[in-house]
């Protein structure tokens, strides 16, 4: 990351799957997450974070 903003989106994944699955040992789509983007978020950012968010059921 960068300013906020996420520039190596498979760091970003391992990242959560480590979070979401290792540590707080949860099922995404069974809980209400909040995620958020920095403002000037690039539109090819925003765009990826909307396919994870379908991957990950959020």
């Amino acid at each position: 990351m960068e300013n906020g903003i996420v520039r190596n989106w498979e760091d970003m994944e391992h990242l959560w799957n480590y979070t979401f699955y290792e540590k707080m040992q949860i099922i995404p789509s069974e809980h209400k997450i909040m995620l958020t983007e920095p403002p000037q978020n690039p539109v090819k950012n925003r765009e990826k974070l909307s396919k994870l968010r379908m991957v990950y059921g959020v």
